[in-house]
């Protein structure tokens, strides 16, 4: 692992190890689902169909950070992903950090700020498993929290939509 992969994993491990009340940005959502998906299954689904909104609102995001020096990120692969993943495998924009059936944790580190998003599966009964999300967000500069005045009230509407779709 390269010296900056490792410190990358060191960021999202620490994001991890933070308290609640240290946070910049905390979410949280959860909905339940029919059994049988793993947590790699369930992103995909998630990720599966971008809605308009979320691809424009994906090409406003990259063109206002790109004078500024943050990477441009296209948004997600509509599906287009790996039948596995492991730790330092990578994911649209984000890096996995560890992949289980019942548990896939991603992160995306850069000088601006550390996010990690975890989804999480519980058997709740053999009809029904309950899929939490969670993202938690560290930032690290003034860039960082420009950054997160549009993404702060955005993201819930996202997450939620995702959700929706993997309902249906």
């Amino acid at each position: 692992m390269s010296g900056a992969k490792k410190a990358d994993l060191m960021a999202a491990e620490a994001v991890l190890k933070t308290p609640r009340e240290q946070l910049d940005y905390l979410h949280s959502d959860e909905a339940f689902i029919a059994p049988g998906l793993t947590a790699l299954d369930v992103y995909r689904a998630m990720t599966s169909s971008n809605p308009l909104y979320l691809r424009v609102a994906f090409r406003i995001r990259d063109m206002l950070c790109r004078p500024v020096g943050i990477a441009p990120i296209g948004g997600f692969s509509a599906g287009n992903l790996p039948g596995t993943v492991t730790a330092g495998d990578r994911l649209d924009f984000f890096d996995v950090h560890s992949a289980t059936d019942d548990e896939l944790v991603l992160f995306s580190d850069d000088r601006h700020l550390t996010v990690v998003v975890a989804l999480r599966l519980t058997r709740e009964s053999p009809a029904r498993q309950k899929l939490s999300i969670v993202t938690s967000v560290k930032v690290k500069e003034m860039l960082g929290r420009l950054y997160m005045l549009p993404v702060r009230p955005a993201h819930g509407v996202i997450v939620r939509g995702m959700l929706k779709s993997i309902r249906r």
